[in-house]
Protein backbone atom coordinates (compact mmCIF):
# COMPACT_ATOMS: atom_id res chain seq x y z
CA UNK A 1 0.00 0.00 0.00
CA UNK A 2 1.19 3.22 -0.73
CA UNK A 3 -0.20 6.64 1.89
CA UNK A 4 -0.53 9.37 -0.03
CA UNK A 5 -0.79 11.58 2.86
CA UNK A 6 2.37 11.17 4.61
CA UNK A 7 3.93 13.97 3.81
CA UNK A 8 1.16 15.54 6.50
CA UNK A 9 4.42 17.41 7.57
CA UNK A 10 5.02 19.56 4.24
CA UNK A 11 4.14 22.72 4.43
CA UNK A 12 5.76 25.87 2.65
CA UNK A 13 9.15 24.57 1.67
CA UNK A 14 9.91 28.30 3.02
CA UNK A 15 8.14 27.68 6.43
CA UNK A 16 9.05 23.47 7.07
CA UNK A 17 7.44 21.93 10.41
CA UNK A 18 10.16 23.38 13.53
CA UNK A 19 11.27 20.49 15.86
CA UNK A 20 12.30 22.66 19.22
CA UNK A 21 13.57 19.78 21.53
CA UNK A 22 16.89 18.66 22.87
CA UNK A 23 16.03 15.26 21.26
CA UNK A 24 13.88 13.04 19.62
CA UNK A 25 12.62 10.18 16.93
CA UNK A 26 11.71 11.70 13.49
CA UNK A 27 9.91 9.53 10.52
CA UNK A 28 9.19 10.07 7.17
CA UNK A 29 5.49 9.60 8.05
CA UNK A 30 4.07 6.88 6.46
CA UNK A 31 3.72 4.38 9.30
CA UNK A 32 3.35 1.16 7.94
CA UNK A 33 2.51 2.07 4.81
CA UNK A 34 4.91 2.80 1.57
CA UNK A 35 5.90 6.98 1.02
CA UNK A 36 3.87 8.45 -1.59
CA UNK A 37 5.40 9.27 -5.23
CA UNK A 38 6.53 12.47 -6.52
CA UNK A 39 6.43 14.88 -3.38
CA UNK A 40 8.93 16.57 -0.82
CA UNK A 41 8.62 16.89 2.78
CA UNK A 42 10.68 19.58 4.90
CA UNK A 43 12.08 19.74 8.93
CA UNK A 44 13.85 22.25 10.49
CA UNK A 45 15.27 21.04 13.69
CA UNK A 46 16.09 23.86 16.04
CA UNK A 47 16.76 23.00 19.81
CA UNK A 48 17.01 25.31 22.20
CA UNK A 49 20.28 26.55 23.65
CA UNK A 50 22.36 24.20 21.40
CA UNK A 51 25.70 24.75 20.61
CA UNK A 52 25.31 21.94 18.18
CA UNK A 53 23.04 19.14 16.35
CA UNK A 54 23.61 14.99 15.70
CA UNK A 55 21.60 12.71 13.58
CA UNK A 56 21.48 9.03 13.32
CA UNK A 57 19.94 7.61 10.61
CA UNK A 58 18.41 4.29 12.26
CA UNK A 59 16.15 2.57 9.85
CA UNK A 60 16.54 3.23 6.02
CA UNK A 61 14.69 1.67 3.16
CA UNK A 62 14.33 3.92 -0.25
CA UNK A 63 14.22 2.94 -3.62
CA UNK A 64 16.58 4.28 -6.21
CA UNK A 65 15.47 8.22 -7.72
CA UNK A 66 14.87 8.76 -4.03
CA UNK A 67 16.80 10.89 -1.04
CA UNK A 68 17.02 11.69 2.38
CA UNK A 69 19.73 15.37 2.97
CA UNK A 70 20.43 16.80 6.04
CA UNK A 71 21.38 20.40 5.74
CA UNK A 72 23.63 22.79 8.79
CA UNK A 73 22.75 26.20 8.08
CA UNK A 74 21.50 29.08 10.88
CA UNK A 75 18.94 30.60 8.39
CA UNK A 76 15.40 30.17 9.21
CA UNK A 77 14.20 29.86 5.49
CA UNK A 78 15.23 26.23 3.34
CA UNK A 79 15.09 29.05 0.88
CA UNK A 80 18.28 30.48 1.99
CA UNK A 81 19.95 26.82 2.46
CA UNK A 82 22.97 25.97 0.14
CA UNK A 83 23.81 23.06 -1.46
CA UNK A 84 27.41 23.63 -0.03
CA UNK A 85 25.36 23.38 3.58
CA UNK A 86 24.53 19.84 3.10
CA UNK A 87 26.25 17.64 5.87
CA UNK A 88 24.38 14.08 4.35
CA UNK A 89 22.65 12.60 1.41
CA UNK A 90 21.48 9.53 1.76
CA UNK A 91 20.19 7.30 -1.56
CA UNK A 92 19.93 3.11 -2.50
CA UNK A 93 23.67 3.96 -3.38
CA UNK A 94 24.49 5.41 -0.45
CA UNK A 95 22.80 4.75 2.42
CA UNK A 96 23.40 5.90 5.80
CA UNK A 97 27.18 4.76 7.88
CA UNK A 98 26.86 6.60 11.41
CA UNK A 99 26.14 9.59 12.95
CA UNK A 100 26.64 12.99 11.73
CA UNK A 101 26.76 16.27 13.68
CA UNK A 102 27.38 19.93 13.30
CA UNK A 103 28.01 22.95 15.49
CA UNK A 104 25.36 25.01 13.65
CA UNK A 105 22.23 25.44 16.18
CA UNK A 106 19.92 24.41 13.69
CA UNK A 107 19.86 21.38 10.80
CA UNK A 108 17.40 20.94 7.59
CA UNK A 109 16.03 17.49 6.86
CA UNK A 110 14.65 17.46 3.19
CA UNK A 111 13.28 14.03 1.99
CA UNK A 112 12.27 13.48 -1.87
CA UNK A 113 10.70 10.53 -3.20
CA UNK A 114 10.62 10.12 -7.26
CA UNK A 115 7.61 9.10 -9.28
CA UNK A 116 8.59 5.37 -9.78
CA UNK A 117 8.61 2.77 -6.95
CA UNK A 118 8.72 4.03 -3.20
CA UNK A 119 9.48 2.23 -0.17
CA UNK A 120 8.76 2.27 3.67
CA UNK A 121 11.47 5.25 4.10
CA UNK A 122 13.44 6.18 6.98
CA UNK A 123 13.68 7.23 10.98
CA UNK A 124 16.48 8.96 12.15
CA UNK A 125 17.15 10.23 16.00
CA UNK A 126 18.54 13.50 16.83
CA UNK A 127 20.07 15.23 19.68
CA UNK A 128 22.14 18.09 21.29
CA UNK A 129 25.66 18.87 21.48
CA UNK A 130 27.37 18.28 24.41
CA UNK A 131 29.38 21.24 25.93
CA UNK A 132 31.89 21.47 28.82
CA UNK A 133 30.42 21.52 32.43
CA UNK A 134 30.70 24.49 34.42
CA UNK A 135 30.65 22.85 37.69
CA UNK A 136 33.64 23.17 40.18
CA UNK A 137 35.90 20.41 38.68
CA UNK A 138 39.21 20.19 40.22
CA UNK A 139 40.67 20.65 36.62
CA UNK A 140 41.92 23.73 35.35
CA UNK A 141 42.48 22.55 31.67
CA UNK A 142 41.50 19.95 29.45
CA UNK A 143 42.27 19.07 26.06
CA UNK A 144 41.54 15.90 23.99
CA UNK A 145 43.08 15.29 20.70
CA UNK A 146 43.03 14.85 17.66
CA UNK A 147 39.53 14.97 17.90
CA UNK A 148 37.89 13.47 15.78
CA UNK A 149 40.14 10.62 16.11
CA UNK A 150 40.06 7.52 14.72
CA UNK A 151 42.57 4.84 16.93
CA UNK A 152 43.98 6.51 19.64
CA UNK A 153 43.49 10.22 21.51
CA UNK A 154 45.38 11.71 23.81
CA UNK A 155 44.16 13.31 27.11
CA UNK A 156 45.73 16.32 28.44
CA UNK A 157 44.61 17.75 31.93
CA UNK A 158 46.10 20.26 34.35
CA UNK A 159 44.67 19.58 38.00
CA UNK A 160 44.43 22.00 40.73
CA UNK A 161 45.75 21.57 44.52
CA UNK A 162 44.49 19.31 46.81
CA UNK A 163 43.48 17.14 43.80
CA UNK A 164 44.42 13.57 44.28
CA UNK A 165 42.77 11.34 41.80
CA UNK A 166 41.31 11.51 38.50
CA UNK A 167 39.15 8.99 37.01
CA UNK A 168 38.09 8.86 33.65
CA UNK A 169 34.83 7.50 32.62
CA UNK A 170 34.03 7.52 27.99
CA UNK A 171 30.14 7.56 27.72
CA UNK A 172 28.55 7.16 24.23
CA UNK A 173 26.06 10.03 23.00
CA UNK A 174 23.07 8.40 24.63
CA UNK A 175 24.54 7.79 28.24
CA UNK A 176 26.15 4.52 28.17
CA UNK A 177 29.04 4.09 29.72
CA UNK A 178 31.96 2.63 27.19
CA UNK A 179 34.95 2.34 29.74
CA UNK A 180 36.22 3.60 32.80
CA UNK A 181 39.65 4.27 34.02
CA UNK A 182 42.14 6.38 36.28
CA UNK A 183 44.38 8.54 34.92
CA UNK A 184 47.72 8.13 36.48
CA UNK A 185 49.88 10.77 34.45
CA UNK A 186 48.59 14.89 33.51
CA UNK A 187 49.07 13.22 29.42
CA UNK A 188 47.45 9.86 28.55
CA UNK A 189 46.99 8.06 25.50
CA UNK A 190 43.84 5.64 25.13
CA UNK A 191 42.91 3.25 22.62
CA UNK A 192 39.42 4.35 21.06
CA UNK A 193 40.27 1.71 17.57
CA UNK A 194 37.21 -0.71 19.03
CA UNK A 195 34.48 2.22 19.56
CA UNK A 196 31.64 2.78 16.46
CA UNK A 197 31.97 5.92 14.87
CA UNK A 198 30.29 8.53 16.70
CA UNK A 199 30.02 11.23 19.16
CA UNK A 200 31.40 10.40 22.72
CA UNK A 201 31.59 12.13 25.66
CA UNK A 202 34.93 12.36 28.42
CA UNK A 203 34.14 12.58 31.69
CA UNK A 204 36.74 13.49 34.19
CA UNK A 205 35.60 12.87 38.52
CA UNK A 206 37.81 14.07 40.96
CA UNK A 207 37.10 15.37 44.86
CA UNK A 208 35.81 18.77 44.16
CA UNK A 209 33.62 17.82 41.08
CA UNK A 210 33.49 17.11 37.12
CA UNK A 211 34.23 18.14 33.95
CA UNK A 212 32.97 16.89 30.43
CA UNK A 213 34.53 16.44 26.96
CA UNK A 214 32.86 16.06 23.64
CA UNK A 215 34.79 13.91 21.03
CA UNK A 216 34.33 12.09 17.65
CA UNK A 217 35.02 8.92 16.45
CA UNK A 218 35.25 8.28 13.09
Amino acid sequence: LSNPNYCNTNIDPGTPNVLSASNGTLTNGSGNDSYANSNACYWRIEPKNASGVWVDVTEFALERGDELSIYAHDHKFIQGVKFTDRIARYTIDNPPTGMVSTDKEKIYIMFRSDNDLNNKGWTLKWGTDVSISEQVSGISSLSIYPNPANDFVTIDFITEENVSHVNAIITDYTGRKINSFDLNQSSQRVDVSQLAKGIYVLTLTTNKGKINKKFVVQ
